[in-house]
Parts: C-alpha cells; structure tokens; sequence
C-alpha cells in the first residue's frame, strides 16, 4: 500500500459511480491552478479516457466537483471538521453521498509555519483514525505531502514529517483500516511544479492526478 501501490480492497461498486473525497488545504483546493481545479480536472480526464466512471463529493462546491479542501487549514483543523465534512459532503448533483475513497493530502502549512512538528505526525493518525470511524467501508489514500520550494523547510520539516506516515498507514493496515499511502513529494519538482514554493501550477497538479490514479484508477467502475 506504499507508493502507490495497487490495494487488493475496492469499496468502489462494480456499477454506477464511485465517489471519490478530496480532503486537504489550499492544494485540494486548487490554488496555484489556472482554474482552481486542483487535481480533480485531470483526475476526470484520466477516468473518462479509461471509460470510467467517478465523482466528487465535499462540503465545497468548486471547479471539477465537490471537496474538502480548506485554505490554510492545518491537520487539526481538518480533524476537528471531519465528522461535519463526512457527514454532510454531497457529490455534482447537490446529494448527499458516502464516499467510497478519501484522497487525503495535509501537513502542509504544519510544516510550513512549524506548528508543533513533533506531534503532527500523532495528529496525523489521529485524523486518520476518525475518517475510519466515520466512513469504515472508504478506502483512505493518505499522501506524503508535496515538497516546499524552501530547501531548508523540505528537508528539515516536509522530510521527516513524510518519513513518519509509512509507519502511520501500515500500523493500521496491519489493525485492518483500509488504508494505503501514495508518494505526492517525489512526483513534483519545486523547480519547475511549484512556482510560489508550495502551491502547484497546472503542470503540478497533472503529476499530482498521475499520483492519486495509480490507486484510484484500479478500483474504479466502467462509465
């Protein structure tokens, strides 16, 4: 489940759509993006060219479906939020819909603004932990965060914060959570991807789809 790995679980129907989570901060919410889309505009695109068939669904309303990301948000944020979010997020049509998998990508401006560093990876899990006890059926795609444009930051900040959630997923594959993890820093590269140093252009967020479908592509349903 690490890397991007294909999951042997697939909560996705073998008919009809699969609905698909986006949970985050500024990135899930696609700042950086020409459009604000995010990686959603192309994770349609990659769906739609393979015949099959996704939507997404949050509590925001935004270009290329519903989500959940929050700008400037930090893990306890999310965390404090994400009973509301699970509960009331509804998919293109307004309607409320379980998701079948949560793409999950925050840390970002807890690495960034050095907020507490030493604990975030247990708030991490603890997060983690409540999207099972809310959706137990979803499968979790947790990602390692994508990198800071600071040298200094991503190597002593993004790095061991990234170097922590491999434990974090298979402690609790291995307790039966559905929950893999995919490698969201080595698919962008500062220079060219992330103009500001943290958000991404429109290229980054087409690696940053690439990412997520190498999981999500396998389990979804024929359109």
């Amino acid at each position: 489940g690490e890397g991007g790995a294909v999951t042997a679980y697939n909560p996705c129907p073998t008919t009809g759509t699969c609905f698909v989570m986006p949970v985050g901060d500024s990135i899930t919410d696609g700042a950086g993006s020409s459009d604000s889309s995010s990686y959603r505009k192309e994770l349609r695109v990659l769906a739609e060219v393979d015949g099959l068939a996704l939507d997404f669904v949050g509590t925001v309303a935004g270009p290329s479906g519903h989500h959940d990301g929050h700008s400037g948000w930090i893990i306890q944020q999310i965390r404090d939020n994400i009973d509301a979010f699970t509960a009331e997020c509804t998919d293109s049509t307004d309607t409320h819909k379980t998701p079948h998998v949560v793409l999950l990508m925050i840390g970002t401006n807890d690495t960034n603004n050095d907020i507490d560093l030493a604990n975030a990876p247990a708030r991490l899990g603890d997060l983690m932990d409540r999207i099972a006890v809310d959706v137990p059926d979803a499968l979790l795609v947790v990602a390692q965060i994508t990198p800071n444009g600071d040298q200094n930051k991503d190597t002593t900040k993004v790095a061991p914060f990234n170097a922590a959630i491999p434990e974090l997923v298979a402690t609790r594959a291995a307790l039966g959570q559905h929950v893999v993890m995919v490698d969201m820093h080595s698919a962008l590269d500062p220079a060219v991807d992330l103009p500001d140093g943290l958000h991404p252009n429109d290229a980054g967020y087409v690696k940053m789809a690439d990412a997520w479908y190498a999981v999500l592509g396998p389990l979804l349903p024929p359109g």
